[in-house]
């Protein structure tokens, strides 16, 4: 299993036999992965960006792949945007 996948199973409760989630825990850990997916997109590398227009078109497209991601699953950004402040 990936190292990853690992860290956020670490949060979870299990049930007495230690092989199964409970079932109350599962949002933590979905969020918890929701979480870190929005982190990864708000820390895209913008180095493919020739252009200050290009740099633009990155930057917004960052900011909206966070909002739709946040807004679909309706949890609350953890993070600040990296300085990426577009709307």
């Amino acid at each position: 299993m990936n190292e990853n996948v690992k860290d956020l199973l670490k949060n979870a409760t299990y049930d007495t036999s230690g092989k199964w989630i409970r079932a109350d825990s599962i949002d933590k850990v979905l969020e918890d992965a929701l979480q870190t997916c929005v982190k990864l997109v708000e820390n895209t590398p913008t180095k493919c960006a020739f252009t200050t227009y290009d740099l633009g078109v990155v930057e917004c497209t960052i900011v909206k792949a966070v909002e739709q991601i946040t807004e679909h699953f309706n949890i609350k950004k953890t993070g600040v945007m990296n300085e990426r402040t577009m709307g």
